[in-house]
């Protein structure tokens, strides 16, 4: 099978991009991929801009390189998602109910 389509075809699996599985593969077999796929899957990583997306699909993938441990990337995922949550609530708009005035 063809990488492109192998990745692909994971990728759409967990209702994630494939650059997003691609960093999420490195860390397949660990703690930590669930956390990495439910960030990717979430609507707010994926309403971000494609560069704040780039920023953090880097910064997972240097915690990888400098071999942090696995608790460290949890509570920097966790952070990460809440934030991300945060910054979701704050885009939706608030609804207000108007009160009907009635004339007596």
């Amino acid at each position: 099978m063809n990488y492109f389509v192998y990745y692909t075809l994971s990728a759409w699996s967990y209702h994630i991009s494939r650059a997003s599985f691609m960093v999420a593969k490195k860390w397949w077999g660990t703690s930590v991929f669930d956390q990495i796929i439910a960030l990717f899957s979430s609507s707010s990583f994926k309403s971000l801009p494609r560069e704040e997306q780039l920023k953090i699909y880097d910064q997972i993938n240097q915690f990888k390189k400098e071999e942090k441990n696995f608790l460290f990337v949890e509570k920097w995922l966790a952070t990460c998602f809440e934030q991300l949550e945060s910054m979701q609530l704050e885009k939706v708009p608030r609804l207000t109910l108007k009160k009907n005035k009635r004339k007596e």
